[in-house]
């Protein structure tokens, strides 16, 4: 049996080409960053998601592996839908969404009609928010969603799914503790 710590679940992320500087969310609040990464060749998509306190405690991260034949905002509306039900799932209430698709981000602060598949992920990422006390879709550069990225390509590269909620998994551990010890 393979443990979450295997370095079997993950890909190694490396070092980063710029320092991370993550930002936490404010006191009370989750932070969840959320990523897609595609590959056309295989035609499938992978998501990354983390969630972090505000003292850039480590909450939960899952991967998935979707065989989708998309073109990038889709995936990345996808991946914003996913980030809000594992939110659900672990019962946050107050959430900061953090996302490195600016269009996504665009669309979901100022929906656009949802005749599109990205615009009824969209559609479904607002539904499944309404239930949080305090949401908020935010932008960040890749640099600043490296974590997520990592998770994402991670997912393609392994054709994993997969859920931690105690332990970080290997791929990531170096990067979140970079990120924490950056914001003490």
């Amino acid at each position: 049996m393979i443990s979450d710590r295997s370095p079997l679940f993950c890909l190694e992320a490396g070092s980063p080409s710029r320092f991370s500087s993550w930002k936490p969310p404010p006191h009370g609040k989750v932070k969840v960053n959320w990523d897609a990464s595609i590959n056309p060749k295989e035609k499938c998509i992978g998501v990354g998601i983390v969630a972090r306190d505000s003292r850039g405690e480590f909450m939960g991260a899952q991967c998935y592996w979707l065989l989708l034949d998309t073109d990038p905002r889709t995936a990345e509306s996808l991946a914003a839908l996913y980030a809000a039900l594992f939110s659900k799932s672990f019962g946050f209430l107050e959430v900061v969404f953090e996302g490195d698709a600016s269009q996504v981000i665009s669309d979901i602060n100022s929906p656009p009609p949802h005749f599109s598949k990205a615009g009824q992920f969209t559609k479904s990422v607002l539904s499944e928010s309404k239930s949080l006390r305090f949401v908020s879709f935010v932008h960040a550069p890749r640099e600043l969603n490296v974590v997520a990225h990592v998770l994402a390509k991670t997912a393609i590269g392994r054709k994993l799914n997969f859920c931690w909620r105690e332990e970080v998994p290997d791929c990531i551990s170096n990067l979140i503790l970079m990120e924490k010890e950056f914001h003490p």
